[in-house]
């Protein structure tokens, strides 16, 4: 983490910032992406878990999850899904 100056204000601020705490000038642009994994309880399969583990080795970070079960036509739970929101 280095201090640059705010090109608004001039205050001292983290390159890591997203924005300026005294002026609000925005710092770095921040990025979002989505990526959803899916497990499959007979096969043991993970779908889409090498596309999220690659977005995290990139520097991405979980920001939010969400999990949602799948049943088949008769009640029975067959897997899962999860959804994830990324950011850096």
């Amino acid at each position: 983490m280095a201090l640059i100056k705010c090109p608004e204000c001039g205050r001292e601020v983290s390159d890591q910032a997203v924005a300026c705490p005294e002026c609000g000038y925005p710092i770095r642009k921040v990025e979002y992406t989505f990526a959803t994994v899916g497990y499959r309880i007979s096969t043991g399969y993970y779908d889409g878990m090498r596309e999220y583990n690659a977005l995290l080795k990139e520097g991405w970070r979980v920001i939010d999850e969400r999990t949602e079960e799948l049943f088949d036509f008769d009640g029975v739970l067959y897997g899962w899904r999860t959804h994830y929101k990324l950011q850096r």
